[in-house]
């Protein structure tokens, strides 16, 4: 029997037959490779077992140390968030004790603000009334001044000119020396440091030429000693003026005979000159009267600060008798003596008028020692005036304020009792609700340019 296939030939039952054995042998190898794959299998799926095992134990390790870990970490966490809860928290209170300290400052600033409005108000109110009594002063000034040219005017025309008083410019020479010989000749001491008053103010000269009184003048000077002749001045009432214009020292009767009986004016009848009738109507110089060669005599203080007149006159003085005394005493002096002389007060008393020569008239005032000038055309302030339009309010109306002041800074009782007193007055003359509502205006404005100029 052919065989034809190999399992036929494994199923050949001959002994001769080599594929059994060998079919055997194999097969027992198969057996064998089994068995050790069996084992080898089982020893890696102990060895995996095992692994499981220990990446289990790890993977718990791992688990319960991460979760002591994650605890600690948590607990980090918390305290972090505690610390920075209240270090947010410190901040809020700075920042809240720094704006309670900047609005106290705006406060404090603007309480100054109102007390230095205030103050300037009343500074400028009173230089105002200075400004004003100035002006008062200076107008009345000019009307003395026009109605002694006006009076020189007349005088001139109703005497046929022989009777002049011109006012001098301040250019003048003859003006210079009488402005320099009215002030520099100043009582040593006149103005003690507890008078009002500081010196004199020149505001006018006038000079005086009378040709009748020159005459009469010359007349006793003839036959002079030398020095006899000397420039004296004299206290004049404001009343008295035109008197002394016409007729010196004399009365009445020497001045009536200078002025015309009747003023003719063109298209008008005749009348009686206007220089006359306020001749007639000023009183005669008192006289004899006393004579210096300082300008500030007792008369001075008469009528505080209302124009003054000082007559610089040439002066004979003559035979003079001297006193040592306080005054004049009363004696006799026809035909014994021209004048008396106080060593005492450095004074002549002047007996005869025609030995006087009124040559000129020195309208002053007295300079108040605590009177300023102010210059009101370049004066400017930057200032903002605050409304004090809603009056005086009592204090006791408001509440008290409630002063913050910040731990960090020092305090002063002292200066911060002062400012509390300033704030309280400026809140009562201001109005305490507008002075918080400017501050918290300022505020608002600065914080605005503070955020553009943090996004700029």
């Amino acid at each position: 029997m052919s065989v034809t296939s190999g399992e036929l030939f494994a199923r050949d039952p001959s002994e001769n037959n080599s594929w059994k054995n060998t079919l055997e042998a194999f097969s027992n190898l198969i057996d064998r490779s089994a068995v050790d794959a069996t084992r080898r299998h089982n020893t890696a799926l102990n060895e995996i077992t095992s692994s499981l095992q220990c990446a289990a134990n790890m993977h718990r390790y791992n688990m319960k140390s991460m979760k002591c870990r994650l605890g600690n970490l948590d607990s980090k966490i918390d305290t972090i968030l505690n610390q920075s809860d209240l270090l947010v928290e410190k901040n809020k209170m700075k920042s809240r004790s720094e704006m309670e300290y900047l609005e106290e400052r705006l406060l404090e600033m603007a309480s100054k603000y109102a007390a230095s409005v205030e103050k300037e108000c009343c500074i400028i109110k009173n230089r105002l009334k200075q400004q004003d009594e100035i002006g008062i002063r200076k107008v009345k000034n000019m009307e003395a001044t026009l109605s002694m040219e006006e009076f020189g005017l007349h005088v001139s025309h109703e005497t046929n000119r022989q009777v002049e008083v011109a006012r001098l410019l301040p250019d003048n020479p003859q003006y210079i020396r009488c402005k320099r010989a009215a002030t520099d000749n100043v009582k040593a001491h006149f103005f003690g440091s507890s008078s009002d008053y500081s010196g004199i103010n020149v505001l006018n000269v006038f000079k005086i030429e009378n040709k009748p009184l020159l005459r009469a003048f010359q007349r006793q000077a003839v036959n002079l000693k030398p020095g006899s002749v000397k420039g004296l001045f004299c206290d004049a009432p404001d009343g008295c003026i035109e008197k002394v214009v016409v007729q010196g020292m004399f009365n009445d009767d020497f001045g009536r005979k200078l002025f015309q009986q009747k003023v003719s004016i063109p298209g008008h009848d005749t009348c009686i000159g206007k220089a006359k009738e306020r001749y007639e109507s000023s009183i005669s110089c008192p006289f004899p009267t006393t004579f210096s060669k300082y300008s500030t005599l007792q008369g001075a203080f008469l009528n505080g600060d209302s124009p003054k007149y000082l007559l610089l006159c040439r002066v004979i003085v003559g035979d003079v008798f001297v006193t040592s005394n306080g005054g004049f005493p009363a004696v006799d002096h026809r035909g014994k003596f021209d004048s008396m002389y106080s060593s005492s007060q450095e004074e002549y008393l002047m007996l005869n008028p025609a030995a006087v020569l009124p040559e000129f008239i020195i309208r002053y005032d007295l300079v108040n020692r605590y009177s300023s000038s102010c210059d009101f055309d370049n004066y400017k302030s930057s200032l903002i005036e605050p409304d004090f339009s809603s009056g005086y309010i009592e204090e006791s109306s408001f509440e008290k304020p409630s002063w913050i002041i910040p731990r960090f800074r020092p305090i002063n009782v002292e200066k911060s009792h002062a400012l509390k007193q300033l704030v309280r007055t400026a809140e009562i003359q201001a109005g305490k609700k507008r002075i918080h509502e400017n501050a918290k205006d300022q505020r608002e404005n600065l914080w605005k340019k503070i955020v553009q100029t943090l996004n700029e």
